[in-house]
C-alpha cells in the first residue's frame, strides 16, 4: 500500500481518469485488459495531470501481481519440504522463457511470461545465496565492469531480445543486481537504517513531478532528484516503515497469545 501511494497517490489527485486506469489494472492484474476497457483514458494517451513520464513502467503493476498469484504455487512449502524448489523454479523459468521469445510480434513486453524468468533467477540467487556467496559477495564492481564493457566493446542488447547473448546478458545484469545488495552494505550500517526500498518506491514520483513542472534535464536535475530522493527515503522509513514494522510486531504477538 506504501508503493502504491507513494508512486500513484499524485496522480489520483490530479486525475480522475489516473484513478480509474490504475484500479483496472489492479484488479484485472493485467495491462492489456485494462487497455481494452478503457483505451481512450487521459492518463495513458499521456494527456493527463502527469505527462511527463519518462520509464514507461506503469504495466509493470500487472506483472507484479501476476507474480503474487504465481509465487505460492512455485515456491510452495510442500514442494521445499520434498527438496523440489529448485525443480519447480527450473520448469517455471524454461516456460517463461519460451512462450517470451514465441510471444505473438503484435504485442509488446508487459505480461509475466516476458519477466517470470528473470525474477527467478533473482530468486533462485537469493535463496541459494550460500552456495553462490564466494562469486557474488563483494565482487559487484567487477561484475558491473564486465557488464558495461561487453555493451561499449562488444554489442548492445536490449532484455527484449529472443538470443542467447540476451540471455546471458540479462542473467549477468541479475547476478551484479544481487551482488550489490552483498556489496558496501557498512553504508546501511552507517545510517542505521536500510532505506534501498525507499529510494525503489520514491525516485520515480519524485522525478515525476519535477518533469510536470518543467525540472529535467542537466546534472542539476540528477543531483536535485538523488538528493530529494534519499531525503525522502529516510523521512518515510523513520516515520512510515519502521512504526508499521513495530505494529506488525505487536500484532503478531497478539495472535500468538490469543492462539
Amino acid at each position: 500500500m506504501i508503493g502504491i501511494a507513494g508512486n500513484f497517490l499524485p496522480g489520483f489527485l490530479f486525475s480522475w481518469d489516473f484513478f480509474v486506469w490504475t484500479a483496472q489494472v489492479l484488479i484485472t492484474g493485467s495491462n492489456t485488459a485494462a487497455g481494452q476497457l478503457s483505451p481512450t483514458l487521459a492518463y495513458w494517451n499521456h494527456a493527463g495531470a502527469y505527462t511527463y513520464f519518462p520509464s514507461g513502467v506503469l504495466w509493470t503493476l500487472s506483472v507484479e501481481l501476476a507474480f503474487y498469484a504465481l509465487v505460492p504455487l512455485i515456491f510452495a512449502r510442500a514442494l521445499a519440504r520434498r527438496r523440489l524448489l529448485g525443480i519447480s523454479m527450473s520448469v517455471a523459468a524454461i516456460v517463461s522463457l519460451y512462450r517470451f521469445w514465441n510471444r505473438d510480434p503484435a504485442y509488446g513486453p508487459g505480461e509475466i511470461d516476458d519477466y517470470l524468468w528473470i525474477f527467478l533467477a533473482g530468486a533462485a540467487l537469493n535463496i541459494y545465496w550460500d552456495k553462490v556467496k564466494p562469486l557474488l559477495s563483494g565482487t559487484a564492481p567487477l561484475l558491473l565492469a564486465v557488464y558495461v564493457l561487453l555493451n561499449v566493446f562488444h554489442r548492445t542488447y536490449s532484455y527484449q531480445d529472443t538470443n542467447l547473448y540476451a540471455v546471458m546478458m540479462t542473467l549477468l545484469l541479475v547476478a551484479t543486481t544481487i551482488s550489490c545488495a552483498h556489496t558496501g552494505v557498512q553504508i546501511s550500517t552507517i545510517l542505521k537504517r536500510d532505506i534501498s526500498y525507499g529510494i525503489y518506491l520514491w525516485h520515480m514520483p519524485i522525478i515525476w513531478t519535477m518533469g510536470v513542472f518543467g525540472w529535467v534535464g542537466g546534472w542539476m536535475f540528477g543531483l536535485i532528484a538523488l538528493v530529494a530522493t534519499l531525503a525522502t527515503a529516510y523521512i518515510v522509513r523513520v516515520n512510515i516503515e519502521e512504526p508499521a514494522l513495530r505494529l506488525r510486531g505487536t500484532w503478531r504477538r497478539q495472535l500468538t497469545s490469543s492462539a
